[in-house]
């Protein structure tokens, strides 16, 4: 338990921190008419704005899947401690990495995002820091009384990730994009281990290839979303691969990525079961392949990659509930 303490303490004494604490200025009464005061938000919808509580359903989803396809049991899933445990941390290190990242970005998101709650003074950075404490403390409580040793190492190892990503990771090119697309594969894989009885080598199969699927279409999302970010990106000086190598290449590198991904996913479930369901999956990746090509049809238009991001996750939720439905037959 002392792990996580010693990353927030860390966390909240960090440079970024002592300089905003030596910038401190008096305090400004604010007086407000009854206007301005029904037009403000309540303290606890910022605060899933900043946590991204749209998140937070397909987060448990993808627990929910991973769990299913080690044992697919719902009676063993929701009485189990170990998995519940295992969803309710997956949920908040996903939510604490959102407020950790916002925090960071705050200069950025004036330009990228501009009605995020830490750009719209709806929330302070303390207020943040305070949400993502709590998130991380409660994680680290409730894995130290339910969850197994090796476990909570993995646990551990998504912690320090996200607490490290923003300030030191998200700089180095290529490597936020997978690091990001990692924690969100973790979701899957944790949740099956969490949930796991006895070693079956098919449902094992399925896991690494859910996990896999996942990964992969996270790193799909993630590019896309660097290209759509790309102006604000470049005017920030951040290297992101649209900034250095340009959105051309970069829609390159993701159809690569995301063939292999098909293509790889397609032989696995050949070999597990037949052909048929091989080119099954293919047929459920075709509207996944459509959204990418449409993105350079339409001269790599911003906002069609941003529609393509939104759009990934009907394919990725179809073909999650497959691979659900293949350790049932």
């Amino acid at each position: 338990m002392k792990f996580t303490w010693i990353l927030l303490l860390f966390y909240f004494l960090t440079p970024f921190n002592v300089t905003a604490l030596c910038n401190m200025k008096p305090k400004t009464v604010l007086y407000m008419n009854s206007s301005s005061r029904n037009n403000m938000k309540p303290k606890s919808q910022s605060i899933l704005n900043l946590i991204r509580y749209k998140n937070i359903a397909p987060t448990a989803l993808l627990t929910f899947s991973g769990a299913w396809i080690t044992n697919p049991s719902m009676q063993s899933m929701l009485t189990s401690p170990m998995f519940l445990t295992a969803l309710t941390s997956t949920i908040c290190i996903m939510s604490a990495s959102m407020a950790i990242n916002d925090i960071y970005d705050i200069d950025i998101d004036k330009t990228n995002n501009p009605l995020r709650p830490l750009v719209t003074g709806e929330l302070t950075i303390k207020e943040a820091k305070i949400v993502t404490a709590v998130l991380l403390g409660v994680t680290e409580y409730i894995s130290c009384v339910y969850l197994p040793e090796h476990l909570r190492h993995i646990v551990h190892i998504a912690i320090l990730d996200i607490v490290f990503y923003t300030k030191y990771l998200k700089p180095v090119l290529f490597l936020k994009n997978v690091s990001c697309a990692s924690i969100v594969a973790f979701a899957v894989y944790f949740g099956g281990l969490s949930n796991m009885m006895i070693s079956n080598p098919i449902n094992m199969a399925l896991l690494q290839m859910a996990t896999q699927m996942v990964f992969f279409g996270s790193l799909h999302n993630e590019l896309l979303l660097d290209i759509y970010d790309e102006t604000g990106d470049r005017l920030n000086q951040i290297n992101t691969v649209p900034v250095v190598y340009g959105i051309q290449n970069t829609w390159t590198i993701v159809y690569i990525f995301t063939n292999l991904n098909i293509l790889l996913n397609m032989y696995q479930m050949t070999q597990l079961f037949d052909l048929s369901k091989g080119v099954f999956l293919f047929i459920v990746y075709i509207p996944f392949l459509y959204n990418l090509i449409n993105v350079k049809r339409y001269n790599y238009s911003k906002e069609m990659a941003k529609y393509a991001v939104n759009e990934s996750t009907k394919p990725m939720l179809f073909i999650l509930l497959y691979l659900c439905w293949l350790t049932t037959i």
